[in-house]
């Protein structure tokens, strides 16, 4: 039988005896949990920061990345909404 018809009972004690036979896979599923959870919480932060952190703490250069960014953004906006409603302004 192959593993992809195994039953789930099957593949559980597989990995059972697998995590018995290697502890330390055990410790790596965990490591590798860990280590996202850890990166969520550092996007989430810096996420935050970024969006609080007030507009005269960019750089010239940086507010105006940002500026086209937005710009093309709204454009983008815009050509959608005025498919939709004609008298969108563009």
């Amino acid at each position: 039988m192959s593993e992809e018809h195994l039953p789930d009972s099957a593949v559980a004690a597989s990995l059972e005896q697998l995590e018995q036979r290697y502890p330390q896979l055990a410790n790596l599923q965990n490591l590798r949990s860990s280590k996202s959870q850890e990166r969520a919480i550092r996007f989430k932060q810096a996420k935050t920061e970024a969006v609080n952190r007030p507009p005269e703490a960019l750089s010239p250069e940086e507010q105006q990345v940002v500026g086209k960014w937005l710009q093309s953004h709204y454009d983008r906006l815009a050509q959608k909404l005025h498919k939709i409603d004609p008298n969108f302004p563009l």
